[in-house]
């Protein structure tokens, strides 16, 4: 059992490892923690609860949803998976959404880990603990 998860995850950070082959472990968190929350409350997540979450300063977590997103800070493609709207409710905050490659890779990545995906993704709650 031990083998075939640890055989999961190598295949999930194979995934990771094509969008970007030096994209931190603090940055596909941050993905797979919006992903895991856009498909189950269906509405995206705030930027500012994500700071709380992970906790990290607000500069570092909106430079990783950049680069996961379309464009970096320096003009460059970014991963494509994320985008950011403002908030339907409150326009002065930001929510971030998958895209639908963003959608597309965390399918991918369901299909990997399989039956098992809702107690792997359940393990996100803590953040950045």
């Amino acid at each position: 059992m031990i083998e075939k998860n640890a055989e999961k995850l190598l295949q999930v950070v194979d995934e990771f490892i094509k969008l970007d082959s030096g994209m931190p472990l603090t940055r596909v968190k941050l993905f797979l923690y919006i992903a895991k929350h856009e498909t189950t409350n269906s509405g995206g997540v705030l930027a500012r609860d994500l700071v709380d979450v992970f906790k990290r300063p607000q500069a570092m977590i909106w430079n990783d949803t950049a680069l996961l997103g379309s464009v970096n800070g320096l003009k460059k493609k970014g991963a494509g998976l994320l985008e950011t709207a403002p908030d339907t409710i409150d326009p002065r905050r930001n929510k971030i959404y998958l895209t639908p490659k963003g959608r597309e890779f965390f399918k991918i990545i369901n299909e990997i880990i399989g039956e098992d995906s809702g107690k792997v993704f359940e393990s996100l709650e803590g953040g950045g603990k």
